[in-house]
């Protein structure tokens, strides 16, 4: 028996089905479309015996989403994201309470970014043997991915990364309709079924790719925010093909073993898509998928990251407000197949009064129609469009702003006895392991983020003589007050910043 919610995002998918009747979008067919020429080889993440019950079949039909998902891991500009969740130091935000992560790229030169990413390539060797793939049947339709916590003890060698916390390896299990299409229908599909598919398997392996490596940092499943201005719900995966694509990929068919059209929409809380006019997803058409099987493509994204791609040509829009969903297109023809499908429907039922109308369609029947100029609707990119709509995320963080460090910190380079201006505690200098608390404070508390940060880098990199004694810091931000307090309550206004 389906599922209501299931029946309902049949709606969603016929209105983009019709619109793009024969398909004049070409969502799933591009005669210009070329072979793939991805040729590198597959990252040890992907090795066979960490699939562990997929066929022969399965796995041999896996290899062209399997070099795509290596390529994201093979190149810097790919690999920046991970240096947040790997090296980041957890920040509690003052105002929202969101526990984020520092950006250890902050004030670093070309040279010191890059010696960043060393570590995460140690990381992604070291998760080879800490990870394992299945496929399952969950029974939800909606269910693509997840990734778990398994009980087996990684076997880590010396070689190693320090930074891997858990005692445990992790599993990443997939919807076993995957496997259905690659033992079956895979080998007879058409290039551009394989390309669709291949392309989201990619990017579903490396959204649980994320999870999996802030597992295996943390230990635990409760992940911090990327960012600060992320949307409330922090997700490593979604921030992840937001800094790669700008926006999240979900096909609308949910069922069927083979991956029909895609759709991307920006990644941004409902209730703020809602106020701004609505959530809103794009047809991406097969030229931009294709693309990414193209060893052009990564030439361009190794020396331009990964905004050297385009964000997808857009042609055709689904978008929903609180009441109902409207067709967005620059083809006249499109809309008017809408318009002849809502026709049927509505003669259907009028004759047949006695049927209850289905959710899927009075989806159908309620949607508005939008015919947009090509060149406008080209202009908008999912998220200025027609009407002013969720601004696109930005891709990478912007600098922080420089921010003087008070005297009394940059006296700490120079003396431990200068602790004590700054910890309103007694720390005794002889002591061979610490404790200290740096304590701010300001009447423009809201401000302080910027200088915090820069504090505990300060902190970390300022203090070489006394780093490795020191067993926890802790950047505190008193809300208002012209003096350091000497303690803070724990419930008090005064929010811990960082702690490790």
């Amino acid at each position: 028996m389906d599922s209501k919610s299931d029946i309902s995002a049949r709606g969603p998918q016929r209105l983009i089905e019709t619109a793009n009747s024969q398909d004049r979008f070409q969502l799933l067919n591009d005669p210009s479309a070329p072979e793939p020429d991805l040729n590198i080889p597959i990252h040890p993440i992907f090795r066979t015996c960490n699939f562990v019950n997929a066929s022969p079949l399965a796995y041999r039909n896996l290899q062209q989403s399997l070099r795509l998902a290596s390529m994201f891991l093979q190149h810097d500009s790919m690999l920046e994201w991970f240096v947040r969740p790997l090296l980041g130091i957890p920040l509690i935000d003052v105002r929202s309470r969101k526990t984020y992560l520092s950006d250890p790229f902050t004030s670093k030169s070309k040279a010191a970014k890059k010696k960043l990413i060393t570590p995460v390539q140690q990381a992604f060797h070291c998760l080879s043997h800490c990870i394992r793939f299945r496929f399952v049947d969950t029974g939800d339709a909606r269910f693509f991915a997840r990734t778990l916590i398994h009980p087996s003890q990684p076997p880590h060698t010396s070689v190693c990364t320090p930074v891997f916390q858990s005692p445990h390896s992790v599993v990443i299990e997939l919807r076993n309709q995957n496997r259905r299409f690659l033992e079956g229908e895979h080998s007879s599909s058409s290039l551009c079924d394989k390309l669709r598919f291949d392309f989201f398997l990619a990017v579903n392996l490396l959204h649980e790719i994320t999870h999996a490596l802030g597992i295996m940092r943390r230990g635990d499943l409760n992940e911090p925010f990327i960012r600060l201005d992320d949307p409330n719900k922090s997700e490593f995966g979604y921030s992840w093909e937001d800094f790669v694509f700008g926006g999240i990929f979900n096909p609308f068919d949910r069922t069927s073993d083979r991956v029909s059209f895609l759709m991307q929409k920006v990644w941004a809380d409902d209730e703020v898509a809602y106020a701004a006019g609505g959530k809103e997803w794009t047809a991406v058409p097969m030229s931009y998928i294709a693309q990414w099987f193209q060893m052009d493509t990564w030439h361009a994204i190794r020396k331009r990251g990964p905004t050297a791609v385009s964000s997808p040509a857009i042609r055709l829009k689904l978008r929903l407000d609180r009441e109902r969903y409207t067709v967005v297109a620059d083809c006249k023809d499109a809309l008017a197949d809408v318009r002849n499908a809502q026709k049927l429907i509505l003669e259907h039922y009028r004759k047949h009064k006695e049927q209850a109308v289905p959710n899927a369609a009075r989806i159908i029947l309620t949607a508005k129609l939008e015919l947009v100029d090509g060149e406008v609707l080209q202009q908008s990119t999912g998220a200025t469009s027609v009407r002013p709509n969720v601004p696109v995320l930005v891709r990478s963080q912007p600098p922080v702003k420089s921010t003087r460090i008070p005297k009394a910190l940059r006296r700490l380079a120079s003396s431990d006895e200068a602790f004590d201006e700054v910890i309103g505690e007694q720390v005794p200098s002889e002591r061979p392991r610490k404790r200290v608390k740096v304590f701010l404070a300001s009447p423009k508390s809201q401000n302080q983020r910027p200088l915090l940060e820069k504090v505990y880098l300060w902190l970390q990199h300022g203090l070489p003589e006394a780093k490795n004694n020191v067993i926890k810091r802790e950047i505190l931000l008193a809300p208002s007050s012209k003096e350091p307090p000497r303690s803070v309550p724990a419930n008090s206004e005064a929010s811990l910043i960082w702690s490790m």
